[in-house]
Parts: structure tokens; sequence; C-alpha cells
């Protein structure tokens, strides 16, 4: 697939995905301890990224199985979730 972008664009869009993720996957260890509405956001913020996003849910699909597996599972579960 030729999104248009060049091999410098695609670097930025990758390691933006990481940093993300990297700011996910600390939330996720601490997730319990966040009041309901900032879990909530981040829920929110989550599913749109590695669920309704194309660019977003392609890197978590083909990355997952070298990520953290705690913060892993939370987003599987989180994603398998309605709404």
């Amino acid at each position: 697939m030729d999104a248009g972008l060049t091999n410098d664009e695609v670097g930025a869009v990758v390691w933006d995905q990481w940093a993300f993720w990297y700011y996910r996957q600390q939330t996720v260890s601490q997730i319990d301890q966040l009041p309901p509405g900032e879990r909530a956001e981040f829920d929110i913020g989550a599913r749109g990224a590695y669920g309704r996003s194309p660019v977003g849910r392609l890197w978590y699909e083909t990355t997952k199985a070298t990520l953290n597996p705690d913060a892993v599972r939370y987003i599987d579960n989180l994603l398998a979730q309605p709404g």
C-alpha cells in the first residue's frame, strides 16, 4: 500500500506510535489509581488509537507481540468491549 509518505515521514509516524505506546504502557501499570474520569479519558483515547485509527491499529497489531504483555492484555480487553 502506498500512502504517499516519504521514508522520513513514515519514520516519524512509527516513532510517534512508540512514544504514545510508552505513555499508555506506563498509565496501564497504574490504571487502578486513576480517578474514574481520567480512566475513562484514557480508555477512550486508547480505544481510538488502536481500535479506530487505521494507522494505530496496524502499528499495534504488527508490534504487540514485542510489547509489554500486561499492557497488551489491558488494551486487548478494552478493544474487545463494546463502545
